[in-house]
């Protein structure tokens, strides 16, 4: 089995990034009383230790009520033309939680696959069903299957800078609101050509209630998210509708609706308009449309603009001496007054002031404590070298 080349051994003419675009379709629903949410990580497979991988490598949003979810966040990794590169997708059936914690998710099913093969420099599709690892308990294709397109991603510091409002939307003919509905649920996703010429989406806005228009706010995205630095690749604007529940159970249909979209459009054509810009909604009989507010188009700087900028850094440090670190004569300690090497704090401080000290402007590194008992009292930030005039 080939085994996991160091990256100083790879050939950088054979790498790049890419990005895996995940839909899935007809998946199994094991929860009867709510869909909850879905959601795919991938793993990697180590080829030296021919395991995979423990904890996942990326992974897409939720997306709740869905047994189809298409999925905006794509999965970005490092493509090597000369090394196997094993894949698994595995799909949760996520129950909302501060964290994840897998072995509390519903597992759904899974596909392994070869990231050569995912790769088509003609914008295909990978299409697998999911299987599950417990063989013969689920027949062939009842889990669902997992739609993967690929795609080469540009190296681009643009960042596209947007200010969209919704306008017209609750109107005869395009939304009919209820007579005791107050308020409606809105968001917009930008979905993207491919290849192929389908759509994927890449990039979701925030939800907003409104009784009229709606005033999404500023959003910033990289220029390769949204075109994939082509600024004539093909875009277009779909306008949702969120419906809340009036149940958490029974939660079985889907709870986003298309309301409209606009017509196509590139980065390339927006770069040339002046704002604020319309941009009508169909299909309605109303007058509802899309104002892009504003639109800009700005560089992300570097760490490196930062020096060549003028600017400048200087390293400050600041030690914990509340007794929460315990006795620093005993090893437990994160102060433990190691007689035969550094404590963890030392280690710390030597391995992140190695680095900064060198960019440091004036090569002075004031060194503080706090929580410490000192004088007969209590203070929060005190002079190590006990010195308030000259800290080092």
């Amino acid at each position: 089995m080939q085994s996991v080349a160091h990256p100083e051994h790879v050939d950088s003419a054979a790498q790049s990034k890419v990005e895996l675009k995940i839909q899935c379709e007809n998946l199994i629903n094991r929860n009867v009383a709510s869909l909850r949410g879905r959601q795919v990580l991938l793993f990697l497979y180590d080829n030296a230790a021919r395991a995979w991988i423990k904890h996942p490598h990326a992974m897409t949003e939720h997306i709740r009520d869905s047994l189809n979810p298409i999925f905006v966040k794509g999965l970005e990794m490092d493509f090597h033309f000369n090394i196997a590169q094993r894949l698994k997708f595995v799909v949760f059936d996520i129950d909302y939680r501060d964290h994840l914690d897998l072995s509390e998710q519903e597992y759904l099913g899974e596909a392994t696959t070869d990231l050569g093969s995912i790769i088509d420099p003609n914008g295909g599709e990978k299409v697998m069903n999911l299987t599950h690892p417990s063989p013969g308990r689920f027949a062939e294709g009842t889990l669902g299957q997992i739609i993967i397109h690929s795609g080469e991603l540009v190296d681009s510091r643009n960042m596209l800078n947007f200010k969209i409002q919704g306008l017209g939307l609750i109107k005869k003919g395009l939304i009919k609101k209820g007579i005791f509905q107050s308020q409606l649920t809105m968001f917009f996703v930008i979905q993207r050509t491919n290849e192929k010429g389908t759509f994927s989406p890449v990039y979701k806005s925030q939800m907003i209630d409104s009784k009229v228009n709606f005033d999404w706010e500023a959003f910033y995205v990289k220029e390769s998210v949204i075109c994939n630095g082509d600024l004539s690749r093909r875009l277009r604007i779909d306008v949702m509708r969120h419906k809340r529940p009036k149940s958490k159970l029974l939660r079985l249909s889907p709870a986003d609706k298309l309301i409209g979209s606009t017509a196509e459009f590139t980065v390339g054509e927006l770069s040339q308009y002046s704002y604020p810009h319309s941009m009508s909604i169909s299909p309605t009989t109303g007058k509802a449309a899309l104002n892009i507010q504003s639109l800009s188009i700005t560089v992300e700087p570097t760490f490196l603009d930062f020096f060549t900028g003028g600017g400048e850094i200087n390293l400050t440090v600041a030690i914990d001496f509340t007794a929460s670190n315990g006795d620093p004569w005993q090893s437990k300690s994160l102060h433990f007054m190691n007689p035969t090497g550094e404590n963890e704090y030392k280690k710390v401080i030597r391995s992140v002031g190695d680095i900064l000290q060198h960019y440091d402007t004036d090569k002075k590194f004031p060194v503080y404590g706090f929580g410490g008992h000192v004088h007969g009292s209590t203070q929060h930030a005190f002079p190590l070298n006990g010195d308030t005039n000259f800290v080092s």
